[in-house]
Formats: structure tokens, C-alpha cells, sequence
């Protein structure tokens, strides 16, 4: 896939390797500590509690960020892992049922849908990034020029570069000196969006990769259904043929090994992305508590659309995570009830046992659960908002009681 394509050079130039190919991952670092240093200044020199408040949050975001990036360097089995079930062949395939056209159609259908899917999923992912990057990128530059002082009500010194950056005690910045700060926050902007792109493709590409392994599975239950329905006088051994005993053989060992693949892509997913999907729930909840308080003690309205965008459009990335984790949460009780309705108490003895031994294993519920802290569904994302608009609203509160 292009995604993948892309995300394989991505990580190949900052491994961290022998030190002559580490170079552009130590620049990287280096940068990010001369701009965590300006920022850090800006904060303790800054007199607006409202820009100092977005500051610290950007800042909690860039560390995070960084944390993130060495950890899948200095270790990237874990993406790569997630890179490679995106990148798995299908199950099964329209060649796997020659002479039974209708069945092959019908997998070739669901193959299909599942590329389409993560096409227009990786397609939503990447201009989401992409608007962000270039909203942290020009945000400060544009509400400027707007005149739209979002972070503070008082005509202050204007906030220009993406950080907060320390201004001289004489006001003035020569412009050599801006260009030099905006070119070091661009550079720094631009690589944590990256990795918050590797991270929201890899995690969500793989659950899609997983959910149509799950709708493979559907087909092959039902396709088991129609060509080995109950018999209520005779057993399949008794009544019917060699051939026919051999497809059951074979197609039920297929499903046996779809189960077992459903089983394995679900372990896969929740181990290899519970640290990117922390690491990148943290700093997109402290921005949105951020950008809540904005939204509440704006008075204009210029101010408050500002706010509610930017608030919108970074939760977009994590709900990506939620609906995915939402779409597996459900299969768990299809899974229970479609190997339930098999056809299997006239069946052959091993046959009984190996369905008893599937539904005993769908009683372990699919889900996404990172580090078994909480459940990706849409209840935890009500939750999610829920945190962050009470946290706005407690910081609204103080700023009130301090006026």
C-alpha cells in the first residue's frame, strides 16, 4: 500500500542504527531541545496566564511527541508489527474455491471492501494530519492578521511563531532572528505530525485489516451453513459421500484457522499500540481542555469558532481510534451468535469438539483495550469529552474567581 510505503521510509530515516545513519534522529533531537529551551523560557518570563496556559500544553504535546518518537526508534517492533498486518495477505482469496464461483465472488466482494475501506480511511487520516499541520503551522500568524486575539483579551506583544518564543526586552526581533525560530518550530512541527500520522495510520489501517478478517469469517460460516445443513435422521458420516466429507474437512478447518487468525490480528492490535495510543490520547487531551477554556470565556464570536475548530479537528484523529474500537466491540456477540446458529449437533464427533472449542473462545469479548485501562467504544469517548469540557470549565471557573 502507499501508506505503508511511506511509513517504512518514515522510520528508516530516524532509526537509530550505527551513528553515522542515526545523524538526521540526534539533529532531530537537538532541534527539539533548542526549542523546548525557548519555550520553556517564554513560559517563565510570559505575564499572560492565557498564553502561558496554551504554551504548556504545546509543550506536554512536544514531549510526549518526543518520548514517542525514541521509543519507536530505539524499538520499532511495534509498528512494524502493525505495519505488517496491514500489509498480510487475505485469508482466503476467489482461488481458494474453484468449481464454487458464487462463494469465490462473494470473498472477492469482501476483499474488495476491505482495500476500499482502508483506502478511503488512509485518504481521511492524511488530509485530517495535513490540516492540522498547517493550522499549528499558520494559526498564530493568521488570527494576527484577523486580528483575533484568541489566547488573550489584552493587546499584548503578538505570539507570531507556532511556540511561544521569549521576546527581547527592547520588543523588537530582527527579522533574521524570526525567520531562524519559525524555520526550527516548522522543522519540529512537521516531524511530530509525521509521527502522529504513523501512529493513527498504523493503528487504525490495522483494525480495518482486522475487521475484514472478521467479515471473511462471516462468509465462510455462511457459506458452512448452506453446503452442510442439519440433517435431523442421518449423520454426515452415514448419509453422505467421501467428497463430501473431505469438504467438510477442509472447510472447517478453514474456518478453525480464521478463527485462530481473528484471535492472533486481535492480540496483535492491542499489544503493539497501547503506548502509541496513550502517547497520543495525552497531548490531544490536554490541548482540548485547552481549547474548551477558550471557547467558554470567549465573548466574540471569531474567537469561539477558532477554539471550536481547533477543537474538532484534533479530537477528529483520536475518534478514528474510538469508532474502530466501537466496530470490533460489536463483533463480539455477532461471532458468539453466527458460530452458534453452525449446524453442528448431527455432525461428526471431532467436528462437535472443535465448535465447542471456538464458542468457549468467542466468550473472551474483541476489543480494544489499551494496557486493560479502558475499553475503545463510544461510551469511553462520551466519557473523553466529558473529562475535557469539565476541565475547561474548572479552569473558566478560576479565571472568573480571579477577577
Amino acid at each position: 500500500m502507499e501508506s505503508t510505503k511511506f511509513m517504512k521510509k518514515y522510520l528508516a530515516l530516524l532509526r537509530l542504527k550505527e551513528p553515522r545513519k542515526s545523524i538526521p534522529f540526534f539533529c532531530y533531537l537537538i532541534i527539539c531541545f533548542l526549542t523546548l529551551r525557548g519555550i520553556w523560557e517564554a513560559i517563565i518570563t510570559e505575564q499572560d496566564n492565557d498564553k502561558a496556559l496554551m504554551t504548556t500544553s504545546m509543550m506536554i504535546g512536544q514531549i510526549t511527541m518526543i518520548f514517542l518518537t525514541i521509543k519507536n526508534r530505539v524499538s520499532p517492533k511495534n509498528v512494524m508489527e502493525l505495519i505488517n498486518l496491514v500489509e498480510e495477505d487475505f485469508f482466503v482469496s476467489r482461488n481458494d474455491f474453484v468449481g464454487r464461483d458464487n462463494y469465490g465472488e462473494r470473498i472477492e466482494q469482501v476483499n474488495k471492501q476491505t482495500e476500499r475501506s482502508m483506502q478511503i480511511t488512509y485518504q481521511v487520516i492524511k488530509l485530517t494530519v495535513n490540516i492540522i499541520c498547517w493550522g499549528f503551522l499558520l494559526r498564530n500568524v493568521t488570527l494576527y492578521l484577523l486580528g483575533i486575539p484568541i489566547y488573550s483579551d489584552n493587546q499584548s506583544e503578538p505570539w507570531l511563531t507556532p511556540f511561544l518564543w521569549r521576546i527581547k526586552d527592547d520588543n523588537i526581533v530582527p527579522v533574521a532572528f524570526f525567520v531562524y525560530v519559525y524555520a526550527l518550530h516548522t522543522i519540529v512541527i512537521i516531524m511530530m505530525h509525521l509521527e502522529v500520522y504513523l501512529v493513527i495510520a498504523t493503528v487504525v489501517l490495522s483494525t480495518e485489516r482486522f475487521l475484514g478478517d472478521i467479515d471473511t469469517f462471516y462468509q465462510l460460516l455462511e457459506s458452512f451453513c448452506q453446503d452442510f445443513a442439519g440433517n435431523e435422521d442421518k449423520s454426515v458420516e452415514e448419509n453422505d459421500s467421501a467428497l463430501m466429507r473431505g469438504n467438510l474437512k477442509r472447510d472447517m478447518d478453514r474456518l478453525v484457522q480464521c478463527h485462530q487468525r481473528i484471535t492472533r490480528n486481535n492480540k496483535i492490535c492491542n499489544d503493539n499500540s497501547a503506548f502509541m495510543i496513550s502517547a497520543i490520547i495525552l497531548p490531544i487531551t490536554t490541548d482540548s481542555c485547552v481549547n474548551t477554556y477558550f471557547l467558554l470565556k470567549s465573548n466574540e464570536v471569531k474567537k469561539a469558532v477558532t477554539s471550536a475548530i481547533t477543537f474538532l479537528l484534533i479530537n477528529l484523529c483520536i475518534f478514528l481510534f474510538y469508532l474502530n474500537g466501537q466496530r470490533i466491540f460489536n463483533q463480539s456477540e455477532i461471532v458468539r451468535k453466527s458460530l452458534a446458529e453452525l449446524p453442528w449437533t448431527d455432525k461428526p464427533r471431532w467436528l462437535r469438539q472443535t465448535v465447542l472449542i471456538m464458542l468457549t473462545r468467542a466468550n473472551v469479548d474483541l476489543e480494544m483495550r489499551p494496557y486493560g485501562i479502558f475499553v475503545l467504544n463510544y461510551m469511553s469517548f462520551k466519557d473523553y469529552m466529558k473529562f475535557m469540557f469539565s476541565v475547561g470549565n474548572v479552569l473558566y471557573s478560576r479565571k472568573l474567581a480571579t477577577q
